[in-house]
């Protein structure tokens, strides 16, 4: 999901886009950035994501958690 509210004219930013990890009765949601940074967002500035921006979450992701997985010794 793109949460529309987290746009920024100056500097120009684009939206940010998280995975859904919970949804409250009201329609909010519950967002996942690709680096674990979580907020709620209101359902009149949701959209659905493109599938260039899953692509990107998806890449910052794996990026993400190959800096920080631990590094194991080799035997």
């Amino acid at each position: 999901m793109v949460d529309e509210e987290t746009r920024q004219c100056v500097p120009p930013e684009p939206p940010w886009t998280g995975r859904v990890q919970q949804t409250r009765p009201d329609g909010a949601m519950q967002l996942i950035t690709p680096t674990g940074y979580a907020w709620w967002a209101a359902p009149e500035h949701l959209r659905e994501a493109t599938q260039r921006e899953r692509e990107a979450y998806d890449r910052d992701r794996e990026r993400h958690l190959a800096a920080v997985r631990p590094v194991r010794p080799s035997s």
